[in-house]
């Protein structure tokens, strides 16, 4: 076989340089699209080669793309609307994904749980370290609903006491969340301290005149006829 001439050799070593350098920036360009969500531009011109497969695939991730990106608009819109509606609920109200984390919370429940920071993509642990009520998430999760459950809470010096009702919903892309509505029941826990306290000293109050009416009721009527009237 005759050697090509060095000129042709450069010639094709210059193409493929090419051909190499332009299928790298077009992977390149792929790569950026799928890592941004954004459309990319797809060339009039069908092309051969490298650049027909380029332009099919940038077809076929256009189309990826805008359907995510309608199904995360939708996701948002819907989100926002259930933000809506539940603000004006005075109950908080707490939407957790798969991993605990908190996917929506309503005013309520940033004011209940005081805190600081966004309640968004933080982990219900932290914000309710509460072994009550992981048990009663975890049988939510498990299907054992049973009702409401009773959680106390202790946060710095006081204690704070919840009546907390769970379901496990799904979101527009099936995945598995636990709504929980939290009704903050600390006054009323109070006050029924209050009044088991209050019954209690009356009883120790009232105790020491009962004993002692009693004592002299039973004498009356055991040794009443020998009493003199004064006594009696």
């Amino acid at each position: 076989m005759a050697y090509l001439p060095a000129a042709v050799l450069a010639l094709i070593t210059v193409y493929l340089a090419y051909r190499l350098n332009r299928a790298w920036r077009i992977m390149r360009e792929l790569a950026d699209s799928v890592r941004t969500r954004e459309t990319t531009l797809i060339e009039r011109r069908p092309g051969y080669g490298i650049d027909r497969c380029a332009g099919e695939l940038r077809l076929e991730l256009n189309t990826l793309i805008a359907e995510a990106r309608a199904v995360r608009d939708r996701d948002r819109d819907y989100l926002h609307q259930i933000e809506t509606t539940l603000g004006s609920i005075r109950e908080a109200v707490l939407i957790l994904d798969e991993s605990n984390y908190v996917r929506m919370a309503n005013e309520a429940a940033r004011q209940l749980l005081a805190s600081d920071r966004e309640l968004l993509g933080r982990r219900i642990e932290s914000l309710l370290p509460s072994v009550a009520f992981l048990d009663y998430m975890k049988s939510v999760r498990g299907g054992n609903r049973k009702g409401n459950e009773l959680v106390e809470l202790a946060r710095g010096g006081e204690r704070l006491w919840f009546e907390v009702t769970g379901a496990v919903v799904k979101d527009a892309g099936g995945q598995h969340l636990c709504l929980f509505v939290l009704h903050d029941i600390t006054k009323l826990k109070a006050l029924e301290n209050m009044r088991t306290e209050f019954v209690a000293n009356v009883s120790h109050e009232l105790r020491t005149p009962v004993t002692v009416i009693r004592g002299f009721t039973d004498t009356l009527l055991e040794e009443g006829d020998e009493l003199s009237s004064e006594d009696r």
